[in-house]
């Protein structure tokens, strides 16, 4: 091949990197490729959903092993604390090697990938247990309840229409075990309201609304925590405000998923998450009839007053 054409090629490599450099800084100063708090434009996106799933498994191994100190009941592993864990580092054995090589060559060989998940299992619980043989401080365990807080947010921030996200992530931040406070209560209102508001708009996932649903239940809770706290009585606008609001959102799951069955997107589903997501519509639906039941009692209340006063009136 001639020297020119190599030359020519050469050149046009310079010019191209050139551009793109020259691009790079431009975009640079006018702020175009500052991501802000959304690097790749994860959030929301089909990537965020999914990495917001997986995220779910992080946090609950770091909750059961790091705080807890208990093995999740999907992974196996032995905690570093334990007696029997203690007692076999501790002692050494007596068994002569060779018998203990003559056992593993008369035990069951496993598939290689079994013997993969066994090393990450092994290797995740090491990770995450305690050697320290002296309790957490309060210290510590606010440290790691913050820590833990971060990355519940982080999962919802991926996908706000995550049912497990937004309600681990609610119940985390209000639960006074967990370090919930007022301020925390607050936030949760804002985090129901803006979930709940975000989801409206959803016109394909029937999941969504089932978080939603949650989340309007959730905020009931929050708003009347006072007047149940102090035995007053809520009064049935409120009640009935939120009796429709979850009606409603219940009712758009059922279109949704009925749409999503007529077009073949409900049978992409894996059987898992069908039984999954009907069992949180039941259990949606059964928590939501509770409305009704405590407006016909505040109704029967008021009914009963009103008949009292005007007797009262009468004498």
């Amino acid at each position: 091949m001639k020297p020119g054409f190599h030359l020519f090629t050469i050149a046009l490599y310079a010019i191209g990197f050139t551009a793109v450099a020259f691009s790079s800084v431009t975009l640079s100063q006018s702020g175009t490729l500052d991501p802000g708090d959304n690097p790749f434009a994860l959030k929301q996106s089909a990537y965020g959903r999914l990495l917001a799933r997986l995220s779910e498994t992080t946090v609950d191994r770091v909750w059961h092993l790091g705080v807890e100190q208990i093995v999740p009941h999907y992974m196996s592993g032995t905690e570093a604390h334990t007696e029997a864990a203690t007692k076999h580092i501790s002692e050494p054995t007596t068994e002569p090697a060779i018998e203990a090589t003559t056992a593993s060559k008369e035990a069951p060989s496993k598939p290689m990938i079994e013997l993969a998940k066994g090393w990450v299992q092994k290797r995740v619980v090491s990770q995450y247990t305690r050697t320290n043989p002296h309790g957490m401080t309060e210290k510590h365990i606010t440290s790691i309840n913050r820590g833990i807080a971060d990355m519940l947010k982080r999962s919802y921030d991926l996908d706000p229409t995550h049912y497990g996200a937004y309600n681990s992530y609610s119940l985390f931040i209000t639960h006074q075990t967990y370090g919930g406070s007022k301020e925390g209560r607050k936030a949760a209102k804002r985090l129901a309201k803006e979930t709940i508001d975000h989801i409206k708009n959803e016109t394909e996932d029937p999941e969504a609304y089932l978080t939603a649903a949650s989340a309007s239940m959730n905020l009931f809770i929050l708003e009347t925590e006072d007047a149940r706290m102090s035995g007053a009585k809520i009064p049935l606008k409120t009640l009935k405000h939120f009796r429709d609001q979850t009606a409603f959102l219940l009712g758009r799951f059922e279109n949704l998923q009925e749409k999503a069955e007529e077009t073949g997107t409900w049978d992409a589903l894996s059987f898992e998450r069908q039984v999954e997501i009907a069992q949180r519509h039941r259990f949606t639906r059964k928590t939501s009839e509770q409305f009704q039941a405590m407006i016909t009692r505040a109704e029967d209340r008021l009914e009963s007053e009103s008949k009292a006063e005007i007797v009262e009136n009468i004498d």
